[in-house]
């Protein structure tokens, strides 16, 4: 079973999507000179980029995200112990609670 939208790296991931789109929309809106207004004739030069702090962090969360594993071992491995062992308790309040939750933030 798969849990979308409670588990930190997923929100992690939205979180980096929405950036990405926040980020392409300001590229698309910017008056920045297309690159076919630049001469042809200028002669190349030694171009560098320097990341803004916000891009760097960005940078370093995206890294933590995709180093991250995707299932959570330990937590399966409790789980399933807990419910061999018949001690796995399903709260339905705590259920229904985070639907209600996670449905007003949409």
């Amino acid at each position: 079973m798969k849990v979308n939208g409670s588990d930190p790296l997923s929100r992690l991931w939205e979180m980096l999507r929405r950036i990405d789109e926040s980020d392409r929309t300001q590229a698309e809106k910017s008056d920045r000179p297309s690159r076919s207004s630049f001469p042809s004739d200028v002669p190349a030069s030694n171009d560098s980029i320097q990341l803004s702090v916000r891009a760097q962090e960005i940078q370093r969360l995206r890294e933590a995200i995709e180093d991250s594993p995707e299932i959570r071992q330990e937590l399966v491995d409790r789980v399933r112990e807990e419910i061999a062992s018949g001690q796995y308790r399903i709260d339905g309040t705590k259920i229904a609670a985070s639907l209600l939750e996670e449905d007003s933030i949409q």
